[in-house]
């Protein structure tokens, strides 16, 4: 019986992110874990928080022949909730984002790829224009924030597309081109976020 119980143990992790899709569990990752998960005690020491800013994307095909794309940009990333810009009605080829988002990142985590994907929303529902993977190899090498900005308390999240655009946050020299897959760029930046923890160890906070 013991024989009989550790096949079907075994049969079942062989075969779990099936039996988890059947049940309506799309990504069975989040909800089991992997190895390193278990052997961290679930710890969220490993993740940074890293912000992604998104300038622009240009170049994009269109989806449908008789109206202009409506462009919005999706992010997925790990664990992180799904996360999406506003749609730009009427964009076209082209289209201004200059909206920022923030994920727990990993930085030695290669076993999952950061998504961003450009959407032309419809009616109902959306389809995919374009769209680009990044590892965290490269996210690393285009991690380009300088001391300067992680000690200058910058406004992040919703206060990056609240100001104004002629901040220096969205000078475009500071960004990267990626080219998309089947056509287009969009153009990041990702930046290290300094947590309030981290402020207030800098501040020589009570121990």
């Amino acid at each position: 019986i013991g024989l009989v119980g550790l096949i079907a143990l075994l049969v079942v992790w062989k075969f779990k992110d099936r039996i988890l899709e059947a049940i309506g569990i799309e990504d069975g990752k989040a909800l089991i874990g992997e190895p390193r998960d278990w052997l961290t005690c679930w710890s969220m020491r490993r993740f940074h928080a890293m912000e992604l800013l998104i300038l622009k994307v240009e170049g994009l095909p269109a989806v449908k022949l008789h109206r202009e794309n409506a462009v919005f940009c999706e992010i997925t990333h790990g664990y992180n909730v799904e996360m999406k810009t506003r749609v730009h009605h009427g964009a076209g080829h082209k289209c201004s984002v200059k909206e920022s988002v923030q994920i727990n990142f990993d930085p030695v985590d290669y076993s999952r790829c950061l998504r961003i994907s450009v959407k032309d929303q419809d009616i109902v529902g959306n389809s995919e224009i374009a769209s680009v993977q990044l590892s965290s190899t490269q996210i690393n090498r285009l991690n380009h924030a300088s001391k300067t900005d992680r000690h200058r308390r910058r406004p992040v999240g919703w206060g990056v597309s609240s100001g104004s655009t002629d901040s220096p946050v969205w000078t475009p020299s500071r960004f990267q081109a990626l080219d998309l897959v089947p056509a287009g760029r969009v153009y990041v930046r990702f930046e290290l976020v300094s947590t309030e923890d981290e402020a207030l160890g800098r501040g020589g906070g009570a121990s």
